[in-house]
């Protein structure tokens, strides 16, 4: 028998402040998260045909219960967001970067004309409640729509994500990636043969050529992590840091994923 979690709130944003960027690097407030999770409610009669025709996942083929990798891209196929979907019954759930939540939601409305189909604004999204649903790609993680979190739950979670090179995107790398670059393919959320997606024939044309030509990395380094959309270098190429969070084994370091050129 499949779960029902709870609906999502629309409460308001509790994510703090951004922090004094003129910290020293073995300030407490490094460890607090770069960003959280928020979700975003889909319900009404077309709210899974709505889904499929804007993400790039194949939303009629997923599992219940189960948050999947997938992308929003653009008509030239580059990468709005990167969030992990959901479907519940008849709804459906996203779960997308704070900084992104109320831009997603903005766009989504444009869309939705003709459809049947209500968007919610974003609301929170607890990723410790141990009714949560999985993963795709990690079973030992979950997130559950509807229900509060703490910055020290997005800091541990976010670096899971980084080990698992999820490549979040954020305001200053919206629409410069292609899925394939933050290999959404091997995650199981990009599909090829599925009706039509916003840049979808950029996408496939990518593939069929093979002109692929970057990836996603981790990298790591020693004091203050880059901000999102700086120019670092990984492994003696010059990489795009998308986010980073310093590192709890060693308090003086931090870690986190970069698109970089795919090694010849």
């Amino acid at each position: 028998m499949r779960r029902t979690g709870k609906p999502c709130s629309n409460g308001p944003n509790e994510r703090s402040e951004q922090r004094d960027a003129g910290r020293a690097p073995d300030d407490p407030g490094l460890s607090d998260p770069p960003f959280e999770l928020r979700c975003i409610e889909l319900t009404g009669a077309d709210a899974i045909d709505f889904a499929q025709a804007q993400f790039t996942v194949d939303v009629e083929s997923l599992n219940p219960n189960l948050w999947t990798p997938a992308a929003w891209c653009d008509a030239k196929g580059r990468t709005l967001a990167l969030l992990l979907l959901a479907i519940d019954g008849a709804r459906v759930h996203l779960a997308v970067p704070d900084a992104l939540a109320d831009d997603v939601v903005r766009r989504l409305r444009m869309y939705q004309i003709g459809r049947k189909v209500t968007i919610s604004d974003a609301a929170p999204i607890d990723p410790t409640h141990p009714n949560g649903w999985p993963l795709s790609f990690d079973a030992t993680r979950s997130l559950l729509p509807g229900t509060p979190s703490t910055e020290s739950d997005w800091t541990a979670w976010l670096g899971q994500d980084i080990r698992h090179e999820i490549a979040w995107i954020l305001p200053a790398t919206a629409g410069r990636f292609l899925p394939q670059m933050l290999k959404l393919e091997e995650l199981g959320g990009l599909s090829y043969r599925k009706g039509c997606w916003p840049g979808q024939e950029v996408v496939a044309r990518v593939r069929y050529r093979g002109r692929v030509t970057r990836t996603v990395a981790v990298f790591r380094g020693l004091g203050r992590p880059p901000e999102p959309g700086a120019s670092i270098e990984v492994g003696g190429f010059e990489g795009t840091a998308l986010y980073a969070v310093m590192d709890p084994d060693s308090p003086s370091a931090h870690f986190g994923v970069a698109v970089v050129p795919l090694k010849s």
